[in-house]
């Protein structure tokens, strides 16, 4: 493209146009190389400005918008999710296609990786909310929220883990397990993903005993509402983040410790003891429920088994772990 680029004055048939840019863009997209997504951007800006200014090498689709957005959201470095807000803007202000539902979600998906948590979870249910309502207006399917658009915006509610955060985080987790009563949409069938990131943004919840104490709520209600699901089952994650709820929101004493105790013995029943549920486990519960849970011979120096390690536990507690 270099070559191309240096030498189209000379030969004007040889000019990069929006399909030699599409063609760079799919090795982009399949790169490894460190530099690959900021490429994957700076070859879509110059498909863009090529489109609005009338090449039709290439027919308009929001298809490569949403390939770089999603290129961002995958990346294993820093993930700049303000780029893939850039990205998302372009799209809207194109003239010959729009977003998508895939759009919307990919780049929640960006802002729930963000590293500015009061923009992540700002922004994301205002994307989430207007992708709803494009929806409601247009009944376009190509728009219709799905179950992945609802776990990544419930996702980026737990970057500013508010408890007015905590209750919208539920909000969503309802709303989405009502649509798929109705409707019975396959799209729309609740895993243990959304449940286990409410429970998470309950545990991590901001404020003092009042606000903790209802986010504590949120979190049984939700911890509960996923045991007695007809639609999938708790997982490893569902545990630890229930333990951390419990250790996090619940002031030492007997309701605390019968919430960890129960649940981690249904855990172990179930083989999903992993090393998210152990250190959870070992990181605030109280010394006489380890002890008992864990199995420890009296005597024991706490300082010996809050280092346990997984290995040192019943294989048959992680059996059924992935």
């Amino acid at each position: 493209v270099d070559y191309m680029n240096g030498n189209c004055n000379e030969q004007a048939a040889i000019r990069p146009d929006c399909f030699t840019y599409h063609c760079v863009l799919r090795a982009w997209d399949r790169s490894n190389r460190p530099d690959a997504t900021l490429n994957a951007v700076q070859t879509l800006e110059k498909m863009h400005k090529l489109w609005e200014a009338g090449d039709t090498s290439l027919k308009h689709s929001n298809l490569y918008y949403n390939m770089v957005i999603n290129k961002i959201a995958k990346n294993k470095n820093r993930i700049d999710a303000r780029k893939a807000l850039d990205i998302f803007y372009l799209l809207q202000a194109s003239r010959f296609c729009c977003p998508d539902i895939i759009s919307y979600t990919s780049v929640i998906e960006c802002l729930s990786k963000s590293n500015n948590p009061g923009e992540a979870a700002e922004v994301s249910l205002q994307l989430f909310e207007e992708a709803c309502q494009l929806y409601q207006e247009k009944e376009n399917p190509e728009m219709m929220p799905n179950l992945r658009t609802y776990t990544m915006a419930i996702l980026s509610l737990t970057k500013n883990p508010t408890l007015e955060n905590v209750v919208k985080a539920r909000s969503l987790l309802t709303q989405l397990e009502d649509l798929y009563r109705k409707s019975k949409n396959p799209n729309l069938k609740p895993n243990a993903y959304p449940y286990n990131y409410v429970l998470n943004c309950a545990a991590s919840c901001i404020g003092d005993a009042g606000d903790q104490l209802r986010a504590f709520q949120i979190a049984m209600k939700t911890y509960n509402d996923l045991r007695k699901s007809g639609q999938t089952k708790p997982d490893s994650y569902t545990y630890s983040f229930w333990i951390k709820a419990a250790n996090n929101l619940l002031p030492e004493g007997d309701l605390r410790s019968k919430c960890i105790l129960l649940s981690f013995e249904q855990c172990r029943k179930d083989g999903l003891v992993n090393e998210s549920v152990l250190r959870r486990l070992l990181a605030g519960t109280p010394m006489e429920v380890l002890s008992k849970l864990l199995q420890i011979d009296k005597g024991t120096s706490p300082a010996v088994y809050r280092k346990i390690r997984l290995d040192e536990c019943p294989p048959s507690w992680s059996r059924n772990t992935t």
